[in-house]
């Protein structure tokens, strides 16, 4: 573990990651506004496919990382439509408080 730790491959790929997840927070955030089959749900999951392709690329990491890219923007994805979501939640119980 500790080999591990000390490897700079290991940081940069963790760096890179937590900047797929955040790339995809707005993403998922919209996506939770957008109709199910919709151009723009479409347009939402497929947009950041080039961009973490780039990334990736441009910064010399190995294909055998782009899986994980792949999660990682998936759980970016859904963090964003779980914040969405929460936020309703708490509008909707703050108005019955309300009242």
């Amino acid at each position: 573990m500790q080999a591990l730790v000390a490897d700079p491959t290991f940081w940069f790929v963790l760096d890179i990651s937590l900047f797929v997840m955040v790339l995809n927070m707005p993403l998922g955030r919209l996506r939770a506004h957008a109709e199910r089959y919709s151009w723009c749900n479409f347009g939402c999951i497929l947009a950041p496919i080039p961009m973490i392709a780039f990334i990736r690329i441009t910064a010399g990491v190995s294909l055998k990382f782009a899986p994980l890219f792949l999660i990682v923007a998936i759980v970016g994805q859904r963090l964003g439509i779980w914040m969405v979501k929460a936020a309703e939640k708490r509008e909707i119980e703050f108005r019955r408080e309300e009242m």
